[in-house]
């Protein structure tokens, strides 16, 4: 998934906006040039990445869509940082964005953010 966008965008330009993969407690946004599009990107929060993404989104989504319920994680902390997180990735796009621009939200990670 990932060749082909960058494929797309390097084509067409834009913006790709996400984690950076990394944790650190300065959450704030990198953007930088790349081959005809922008991308954009943000560290998290040790605790965020936690309750976020090893937390809700593997330890519960993923077993969830994957028919793995059985051994989930459903932990209310968790569920208040995924939407956290969220929040946080919706406001910090937002000032990115332009008026005609059409948004993509990939991955079970983000469907807050879609809204």
């Amino acid at each position: 998934m990932a060749v082909a966008l960058d494929d797309a965008l390097r084509y067409s330009g834009g913006l790709w906006f996400g984690w950076s993969g990394r944790t650190s407690d300065d959450e704030s946004v990198s953007e930088v040039g790349v081959d005809g599009y922008r991308l954009a990107t943000m560290a998290l929060s040790r605790a965020r990445f936690q309750g976020y993404y090893e937390g809700f989104a593997n330890g519960a989504l993923w077993l969830l869509f994957h028919g793995r319920a059985d051994i989930g994680r459903f932990e209310a902390g968790n569920w208040r940082c995924y939407r956290e997180v969220n929040a946080l990735f919706a406001t910090s796009l937002s000032p990115l964005l332009r008026d005609d621009d059409t948004v993509w939200v990939q991955d079970y990670h983000l469907i807050p953010l879609a809204r």
